[in-house]
């Protein structure tokens, strides 16, 4: 009986202890309010000042694009690109007029300078979180540039393939793998001229019958087969020209479109200006308040 009597007492003391926490702020609020009004002049010069700063930011800052491209890839594991975009990223240096940077991708400067960032996105974040710890994972993946001009946007698109394309493992890797799929072909066309031969001879070898078929004369032999077999051959060689055709390491899913101006919008800096003015308006006056009393 004791114990719910105490935690009766202990309820109705959170209870004042919330009420008056509730008084307390909401006092606080209509003295802030009320200060507002009273001193709305000086309040009104933080604001135009600390807008007036943030607007000026926004026209100090340099206009920019962001835009992306979608790369699928065989051959080198998501890692591996993740490290060759960073690389690419590494060599810009506004400074130096992306010299560097310029020189890595065989573009002239006037190009490069208006390139801000270059950056390794992953296609689907769920898919690339749930393939993280395997090591041979090959995901689509997104490019991300940024810069100060849309119309350096195909130069750059170009550039950065061909950056992908012939680093030096994807390069090695490419070419072993053509000089597997000539050997292949040459093999094939061997097969196709040799079974022409056949054909022709299995041609010459029908008697034309009164029905309007034909017998073969000799070892008895199915004609049918050998033109399936003809029929087979094509397209092995049909699908390796395909193959021979699409053995890029990297390959150009979409290209970069031309964005708009990717920076905050210039009403975010003038909103963002009047919320600090008002607070740093609010200190300053009862910092000066709180003064004068003492």
């Amino acid at each position: 009986m004791e114990e719910k009597v105490q935690e009766d007492i202990d309820l109705i003391y959170v209870i004042k202890g919330l009420r008056n926490g509730i008084l307390t702020i909401y006092k606080a609020f209509i003295g802030i309010i009320s200060l507002s009004i009273k001193k709305i002049i000086p309040l009104l010069a933080f604001i135009v000042v600390t807008s007036s700063l943030f607007l000026s930011f926004y026209f100090l800052q340099k206009p920019y694009f962001v835009s992306h491209i979608f790369v699928s890839h065989i051959r080198l594991e998501n890692d591996y690109c993740l490290k060759l975009i960073y690389d690419l990223d590494s060599y810009l240096h506004q400074s130096s007029n992306n010299k560097e940077f310029a020189r890595v991708l065989s573009i002239d400067t006037l190009t490069s300078v208006k390139i801000k960032s270059i950056s390794y996105k992953p296609l689907n974040i769920n898919i690339a979180n749930r393939f993280s710890d395997s090591t041979t994972v090959m995901l689509p993946f997104i490019v991300e540039a940024e810069v100060y001009d849309n119309s350096v946007l195909p130069t750059l698109q170009t550039a950065i393939m061909n950056y992908l394309e012939n680093n030096q493992f994807a390069k090695q890797s490419k070419e072993i793998e053509n000089q597997s799929l000539s050997l292949v072909e040459a093999r094939l066309d061997w097969e196709i001229k040799n079974l022409d031969s056949l054909k022709r001879l299995l041609n010459k070898a029908i008697i034309p019958q009164s029905t309007g078929n034909g017998i073969i004369l000799g070892e008895p032999i199915n004609p049918v087969m050998v033109y399936d077999i003809a029929m087979k051959l094509y397209e092995k060689k049909v699908q390796l020209i395909e193959k021979q055709k699409q053995n890029d390491s990297f390959r150009l899913m979409v290209g970069f479109p031309e964005n708009k101006d990717a920076r905050k919008p210039k009403m975010y800096f003038i909103f963002l200006g009047i919320i600090t003015g008002y607070v740093l308006g609010i200190i300053f006056l009862l910092r000066k308040k709180i003064s004068l009393k003492n």
